[in-house]
């Protein structure tokens, strides 16, 4: 998730960086669902027992750390990092006015030109507009009220918990090989499975390497097919300029056993390759 290179800062810079990130959390004063995710991803990251009791602490009071000055970085380190916020930030698709001016704030600390600044803020309010999409395509009318969340895996019953995991699968080997994200990722669904005798058939399905039969989304509602369907886009997009033939007929045919309605299966695809020039963007801002 953390896309910054933390590997290669020294310790200012790392404790300035997750204060960073903590700061942007609680920046509007609350925490939601969809912000939970990068709190942990940091709160893994660090490994100072102090640095990390301290942010814990701000997290349980709802109160900012102390930032201070930001320490030298080289500038593509900069914009990677104020990129990184930016994600936080408008991951439940709002921008509240103190984000904004978080967001300012940060470009100003950094020092960047006014061509650069622009830029960068075009490119969030770019990824707003995308994201906002993403959560009107899952929840239709009800989305100003929906920030985009984790699957909710939790709340599947045993047949659902099956088919989800079963559909990561297929999917992770389109290609007939598992890269070792995808390996993480999938053993997560399948750890949620009921039952060891399922359990063992997934895992099989991963040692070799060989695909099952594609599931049937047909015992999840409307919206938990949506969810799954932009996952399934979203994993098979990793590292493309645009999804290959072959990735978009396994989508075409997961959706039809969906029984999805092939009007909105061609938005989610528009909606995806929207994003594959979104994320291309931030490389070439970064580069």
């Amino acid at each position: 998730m953390l896309s910054a290179p933390i590997n290669s800062f020294n310790e200012d810079q790392k404790n300035w960086y997750f204060r960073l990130l903590i700061t942007a959390i609680l920046s509007d004063g609350e925490v939601n669902s969809a912000e939970i995710v990068y709190l942990q991803e940091v709160l893994t990251a660090v490994k100072n027992p102090v640095v990390k009791k301290e942010l814990i602490q701000c997290i349980e009071k709802h109160q900012s750390p102390e930032l201070g000055p930001a320490p030298a970085f080289e500038r593509p380190v900069q914009c990677a990092i104020f990129i990184e916020v930016v994600e936080i930030l408008i991951c439940d698709v709002h921008l509240a006015a103190p984000e904004k001016l978080f967001i300012r704030r940060i470009a100003d600390a950094f020092n960047f030109g006014e061509e650069l600044k622009k830029s960068l803020l075009d490119w969030a309010v770019d990824g707003l507009g995308w994201y906002h999409t993403r959560s009107y395509l899952i929840h239709g009318m009800r989305s100003k009220a929906k920030p985009i969340s984790k699957i909710p895996i939790e709340a599947f019953n045993s047949e659902q918990k099956y088919h989800y995991a079963l559909i990561l699968i297929s999917t992770v080997l389109l290609d007939n090989k598992v890269d070792p994200w995808e390996q993480r990722y999938v053993h997560q669904a399948i750890s949620l499975v009921d039952n060891d005798a399922p359990k063992d058939e997934l895992n099989s399905y991963l040692i070799t390497k060989k695909p099952p039969a594609l599931p049937s989304l047909a015992a999840f509602n409307h919206e938990w097919k949506s969810m799954i369907l932009i996952e399934v886009l979203l994993m098979l997009s990793v590292g493309e300029k645009s999804l290959p033939d072959k990735s978009l007929f396994y989508f075409h045919e997961l959706s039809e056993m969906a029984d999805y309605n092939p009007e909105d299966a061609e938005k989610l695809i528009q909606w995806n390759q929207r994003g594959i020039l979104w994320r291309d963007k931030k490389a070439r801002l970064i580069g």
